[in-house]
């Protein structure tokens, strides 16, 4: 049967109209008024108009049997602004404030301070002076309430500054009013649903508008989350089915960037959860920790005095929800005690875009052989402390438990999933651990690019692996993380603009690396000095750069190996596995890598041996005399 689009859907006669007018007659008579309904009847201004079209949305939605929700929303879907969340955050970087003093200026204009701003809580970088260094390191942030609002630029606080902030140039501070009980609502409710037995799935949404959110909430430590986090995700047994919790902004994918090394304001992009609290802990659940998060799951841990359920480990106890995250940026004091994502005790996680930024910049001007603060200088700064000069920024970090973003714990349900992540000035900018599957990750002015843990001092049975890494600015590209077991880990590209490659005294990570920009930007062939001054026995170093080097590189020629030289250990800094065809005048006696004697490599007088050395490890010969040495290699 064919059916003609009605003037009026309630006076239909044809057979397969029904009281409900849930049939094809009503439906297309419905949108043929929403098609109609603009001013002057036309298509075009029907369809743009969404408040005239309310009655015949609302009749729509009542046929297909689901409810209206606001905004357009789905029933799985919870918007963070119906709960009240307002996201009228506002970062500015023009703050003076003198000392012993809690009167701010705004020196350009850039704060615009209204009477509305009256209660709403604030951060000021560095309020709070210096940790020491020398130069200073200008990096205590301290955090209260607006009391008062003398003008547009004039603004008085609850805290007064110390006596020990920077002598001239700008701080950065942060205000919004209190939106953490209101997004705790919309994840609560949308746990709620998607564990709602009234429909089939295990699936919600908490969605966020392009805004900064201000996240000023104590945190909620232990009970029946289990955690310590500022935003907690609520504990589903590990009986029930597994619940996926989205936190996504509307603009997603193209919404996260990196701070540029000249601009004066701190990055924030997207849909912004900024904290404004600075009471962080590294809680003790007995004998074992958990660190303080902006959002984060269960983390409790039995102890002596404090027993209870413990997660992660062969078979431990998880929260059988897998949160998913993407497009939310989450923004943090400069050198606070407060991680980012937390996901330890979660069965599983997925970010699929995400960010985690300090509030801070970098500001440097000049060029390489000159460094400078710009004009005007604003603290605090990721690059260098008091002084560009010293490009250290990394040891103005004293909060060493804090990490941008965790993956679940050794032991998890196995997706542990990350496509584009990207973190600058945390302690530890990343934190995988088994079973973590990563696409691209920046991990930038970090004390350690990232964290490699297994977790509760376990070894990890599986492994975690890497495609690409940006490590810039960072004390050491990869470190292990805290109270961790050996740890399994691969990358394919390291792209490393740091001190060191690898912090591992106790060599607990175990893998291989591939590795970019090693020395000096265009400087391949052998390597000046170590890539590995920190421990790192365990993991395989392969140099990328030189895999282009083709044919025999002779020891002693420019950009190549020295000559060895008898009984002196000489380490394959090609950072490529190598045979060493090494000629002596006089005989060979022995050879060894690494300290252990190869079986038959010796001649009776004048000749050559052949010695295999893996890249980054080290042999030795033992040679009669005082022999005229020569030597080849062949890089594999």
């Amino acid at each position: 049967m064919s059916y003609v689009i009605p003037s009026d859907t309630q006076q239909i006669g044809d057979l397969g109209h029904t009281p409900a007018h849930d049939n094809i007659a009503d439906t297309l008579g419905i949108l043929a008024r929403i098609a109609s309904a603009g001013s002057g009847g036309s298509v075009s201004a029907g369809l743009a108009d969404p408040a005239g079209n309310a009655a015949n949305m609302a009749a729509l939605a009542a046929m297909a049997s689901w409810a209206s929700p606001p905004g357009g929303l789905m029933p799985w879907q919870f918007h963070v602004a119906a709960y009240g969340a307002l996201g009228n955050g506002k970062i500015v970087s023009d703050i003076t404030m003198p000392a012993s003093s809690n009167q701010i200026t705004s020196n350009t204009g850039q704060a615009q301070f209204t009477s509305a701003d009256i209660g709403k809580h604030i951060v000021v970088s560095v309020a709070g002076g210096s940790t020491g260094g020398s130069p200073p390191y200008y990096n205590i942030p301290l955090a209260g309430t607006i009391t008062g609002v003398s003008s547009a630029t004039v603004a008085t606080v609850s805290f007064s500054s110390v006596s020990a902030a920077p002598p001239s140039g700008y701080y950065i501070a942060a205000w919004a009013t209190d939106d953490t009980a209101a997004i705790q609502a919309a994840i609560n409710a949308a746990v709620a649903y998607a564990q709602s037995g009234a429909h089939q799935g295990t699936y919600a949404e908490v969605i966020f508008d392009p805004l900064v959110y201000g996240i000023a909430g104590n945190l909620v430590t232990a009970g029946t989350t289990y955690g310590n986090a500022q935003l907690t995700l609520p504990f589903i047994s590990p009986e029930a089915e597994k619940v996926i919790l989205v936190l996504t902004g509307r603009t997603k994918a193209m919404d996260q960037a990196l701070v540029h090394w000249s601009q004066l304001t701190p990055e924030s992009s997207g849909s912004v959860l900024m904290s404004l609290n600075l009471t962080g802990t590294n809680y003790s659940y007995g004998a074992i920790s958990a660190p303080a998060s902006m959002i984060g799951g269960p983390y409790y841990q039995a102890g002596a005095s404090n027993p209870g359920p413990v997660f992660g480990g062969d078979l431990g106890l998880f929260s059988n929800m897998m949160p998913v995250i993407d497009g939310i940026q989450l923004l943090i004091p400069y050198n606070a005690p407060m991680g980012g994502f937390d996901f330890y005790g979660c069965a599983e996680a997925t970010v699929v875009n995400a960010s985690v930024m300090s509030m801070a910049v970098v500001n440097i001007q000049g060029n390489a052989s000159s460094f400078y603060f710009g004009t005007p200088a604003v603290y605090p700064n990721m690059y260098g402390a008091g002084n560009v000069m010293q490009a250290y920024g990394y040891n103005q970090l004293t909060y060493n438990w804090t990490s941008g973003l965790v993956m679940p714990t050794t032991g998890n349900n196995d997706r542990c999933d990350v496509l584009y992540y990207s973190c600058e000035g945390m302690y530890y900018g990343f934190s995988p651990s088994e079973h973590a599957s990563v696409d691209t990750i920046r991990v930038i002015y970090c004390y350690y690019g990232i964290g490699a843990y297994s977790g509760g001092d376990v070894a990890m049975p599986h492994a975690a692996r890497i495609k690409y890494v940006s490590c810039e600015g960072s004390s050491a590209a990869v470190a292990p993380g805290p109270g961790s077991g050996s740890v399994n880990l691969d990358i394919d590209t390291l792209d490393c603009e740091s001190s060191g490659i690898i912090a591992d005294p106790s060599n607990l990570i175990n893998g291989t690396f591939g590795c970019r920009n090693l020395g000096s930007p265009g400087q391949f062939g052998y390597m000046g000095s170590s890539l590995t001054p920190n421990g790192g026995s365990g993991v395989k170093l392969i140099s990328l750069d030189n895999a282009s080097i083709t044919g025999i590189q002779t020891a002693g020629a420019a950009g190549q190996a020295p000559v060895p030289s008898s009984g002196v250990a000489q380490q394959n800094r090609y950072y490529r596995d190598a045979m060493v065809f090494v000629h002596s005048s006089l005989a060979i006696q022995s050879a060894a890598v690494d300290g252990v004697t190869l079986t038959g490599i010796s001649t009776s007088g004048a000749g050559t041996v052949m010695i295999p050395v893996p890249a980054g490890h080290s042999f030795t010969f033992a040679s009669s005399g005082s022999p005229t040495i020569s030597a080849q290699w062949v890089l594999f």
